[in-house]
Formats: structure tokens, sequence, C-alpha cells
């Protein structure tokens, strides 16, 4: 399950959206090389291209992608928020319905710190 979130003014650069989440959060782990994993398996997924230039070309587009994982508790295997921030486009958070009571918190609170809203 995807949630979007749009920007409600100027959207914040991904290393400046760390730096403010670390106010909320006990861990925020950036990787940027997961972002560009995440986008380029939702690319493959819904495009009708699947050559190696236009998923390139894709990803070029899309630079500065950043996954970020939100916790209180970074001992917990079910107790975070994975977020991929695509510059350009809002955010993503990618989480199952299953484990909604431990992810919706921590969503509530990325939503009432931050410029943005569910799409």
């Amino acid at each position: 399950m995807a949630i979007r979130l749009s920007p409600i003014c100027d959207q914040i650069r991904p290393g400046d959206l760390v730096s403010s989440l670390q106010n909320f959060y006990k861990l925020v782990l950036a990787d940027e090389s997961r972002g560009i994993q995440f986008l380029a398996e939702r690319y493959l997924a819904e495009s009708n291209s699947k050559d190696q230039a236009s998923l390139d070309q894709y990803l070029e587009e899309r630079s500065g992608v950043t996954e970020l994982i939100l916790t209180d508790d970074p001992r917990s295997d079910t107790k975070y928020l994975r977020v991929i921030v695509i510059p350009g486009e809002g955010l993503i958070v990618d989480a199952d319905e299953e484990s909604r009571p431990h992810w919706q918190p921590l969503l509530d609170r990325l939503i009432e710190h931050l410029p943005y809203q569910p799409a």
C-alpha cells in the first residue's frame, strides 16, 4: 500500500527533510540507493517501456530520491515508517495495512510537523 503526500508549499530538499525529521523521531535513516531501487521497481511494474535506457532516463530525472526509515524504537522490526522522498513529486509512504497500528502514529506526526498532506 502506498500513501502519497503532496507538499503544501515549496518542497523541502531531502537533506533538509532528514534534518527536520531528526527533531521528531528517535532514529531517521536515509538511503539513496534504496530510494533508487524503489523507483526502479515501481517504474518496471507500471511502465510499458521496459528498456534500460528508458529506466535510466526516468531515474536521472528524479535524482536525489531517498528512502527514509523513521522510528522511535530502533530495535523493532515493525514500529517504523518507510518514506520515499522524490524531489519534485512529494513523498510516498510505503506500508502495509496489516502493520498500520505501528506506523500510523509515526505518519500522523510527520503530517503534523511538516508541510505535507495526503494527496
